[in-house]
C-alpha cells in the first residue's frame, strides 16, 4: 500500500455513518473531513482542497445528487473522485449519478474490504491523472522554451558575427546602428523570456512566493511604473493618459515591488498590443465597497483578445496579432493574476479583438492605511 495517503471528505447527515466511517478510516492513514449536509461539503471544498468525496444520496435538504451536480461544477472526475454512498435499493439514483460524473459507488451496509480497495484504487487514478497534467504541462513548456529561445538566440549571434565583419564586409554606420538594434532587441526578448522562465517555477509553487509586506505610497508607486515603460511607449507612439486621485487614495500596505511588478506587466501588454498612434488610460481609485478598496484599471486600443479563459492559462499565446512580433509564452497575465490573488484581489480582464482591453485590478480595503497611522509608523521609526 502506498505510504501517502489521501485527504477525504465524507458526506452524510446521519451523524452514527460520519463518525464511523472516520474512525474506520482514520485508522487506515488517511485525513478525514466529515460534512452533515451537501452546503456544509461544498464549504468545505472552498475551504480547501480533496484527493476523494465519499458522498451519501439520500439526505435532507440537499441530496447527494444536487451536491454532486454542484461538486462537477469546481472539479471534473479525474481532478476530484466522488464515490457514491447508497442504500441497495437506490439503484436509480447510482445511475443517475454515474451520468453526472460520480467516480464510482458503495452500497451500505458498508463492506469495508471492498471500499478500502475501491478508495485507494480511485486515489492511485486520480495520482496518475494529476501526474500526467503536470507532464503534459512540463512538455508544453518545454517545447515552447526550445523554439522560443532560438529565434532571438539565432539574431544575437547572426548579427553579431556581421557586426564583426566575418560575414558582412564594409557597411556604413547606418547599417551598423540597425544591425545593433536588432541586437538590442533580440536581447530584450530573450531577456523577458528568462524572466518568465523564473515566474513560471514561482507560479508552479505559490507558496514560494514570499510577500515582503509594508506601507507604501500607491500612487507614487504606479507613476514610477509609468515612467519607466514611457520610453518604451513613446518609442511605439502609444500615449497614455493617466487618472489617480491622489487626494482620496490612502497609503497602501503591500509587497511594493510585487505591486510594481503587476501595474509594469499590464502597461507593457497595453504598449505591446497597441498599435502605432494608440492610445490607453490609466485609472487609479479608491472605495470601500464590497471590500473593494484600491482599484487600478489600464485599458487600451490595441488588437485586443480573442480567447480571454485561454489568456489566462499558463504558456498559451493570444494569436490574435498577424505576425509573431508580440510572441511570448504566456505566462504574464497569469502570473500576473497570482499576484493579485496572493494580495487577497481579483483581476478582471475584458477584451473585444479590433477594439482593445481593458484590465481591472481590485484590493482589498483592509490593505488601506489611514495617513495619521503612517505618520505614527514614522514617528517611531
Amino acid at each position: 500500500m502506498d505510504d501517502v495517503k489521501g485527504r477525504l471528505l465524507v458526506v452524510d447527515d446521519v451523524e452514527e455513518n460520519r463518525d464511523l466511517l472516520q474512525r474506520r478510516l482514520t485508522r487506515r492513514g488517511y485525513e478525514v473531513v466529515v460534512a452533515d449536509s451537501g452546503i456544509t461539503a461544498l464549504a468545505e471544498m472552498a475551504r480547501g482542497s480533496f484527493d476523494l468525496v465519499l458522498l451519501d444520496i439520500m439526505m435532507s435538504g440537499m441530496d447527494g445528487l444536487e451536491t454532486l451536480k454542484r461538486l462537477r461544477l469546481i472539479s471534473d472526475r479525474g481532478m476530484l473522485p466522488v464515490i457514491m454512498v447508497s442504500a441497495k435499493d437506490e439503484s436509480e439514483d447510482i445511475a443517475q449519478a454515474l451520468e453526472m460524473g460520480a467516480s464510482d459507488y458503495i452500497s451500505k451496509p458498508i463492506d469495508f474490504v471492498v471500499a478500502f480497495a475501491r478508495i485507494e484504487t480511485h486515489l492511485a487514478l486520480k495520482r496518475a491523472d494529476d501526474a500526467l497534467r503536470s507532464g503534459e504541462a512540463r512538455a508544453l513548456f518545454l517545447a515552447k522554451m526550445s523554439h522560443e529561445l532560438r529565434t532571438p538566440l539565432n539574431a544575437i549571434i547572426g548579427f553579431s558575427d556581421m557586426i564583426a565583419g566575418e560575414t558582412l564586409g564594409p557597411v556604413g554606420n547606418d547599417q551598423y546602428q540597425n544591425y545593433a538594434g536588432l541586437i538590442k532587441s533580440s536581447g530584450e526578448h530573450l531577456l523577458a523570456m528568462v524572466s518568465d522562465i523564473l515566474d513560471y517555477t514561482r507560479l508552479e509553487s505559490l507558496a514560494g512566493i514570499e510577500l515582503d509586506e509594508a506601507v507604501f505610497d500607491p500612487a507614487a508607486a504606479v507613476r514610477f511604473c509609468i515612467d519607466t515603460v514611457r520610453e518604451r511607449s513613446d518609442a511605439a507612439d502609444v500615449k497614455f493618459d493617466v487618472d489617480i486621485d491622489e487626494e482620496l487614495l490612502p497609503s497602501m500596505r503591500a509587497d511594493e515591488t510585487r505591486i510594481k511588478q503587476i501595474v509594469l506587466n499590464l502597461l507593457s501588454n497595453a504598449v505591446k498590443y497597441t498599435a502605432s498612434d494608440g492610445t490607453g488610460t490609466v485609472a487609479v481609485r479608491f472605495w470601500h465597497h464590497d471590500g473593494r478598496g484600491f482599484v487600478l484599471q489600464i485599458s487600451d486600443n490595441g488588437i485586443g483578445i480573442e480567447d480571454i479563459p485561454k489568456s489566462l492559462a499558463s504558456f498559451q499565446q493570444d494569436g490574435s496579432a498577424p505576425d509573431h512580433t508580440n510572441d511570448g509564452i504566456g505566462l504574464g497575465l497569469p502570473f500576473t493574476k497570482s499576484l493579485v490573488e496572493r494580495h487577497g484581489g481579483a483581476l478582471d480582464l475584458q477584451s473585444q479583438v479590433g477594439v482593445g482591453t481593458i484590465v481591472t485590478v481590485s484590493l482589498p480595503a483592509s490593505r488601506a492605511v489611514a495617513i495619521a497611522a503612517v505618520d505614527m509608523l514614522k514617528a517611531s521609526a
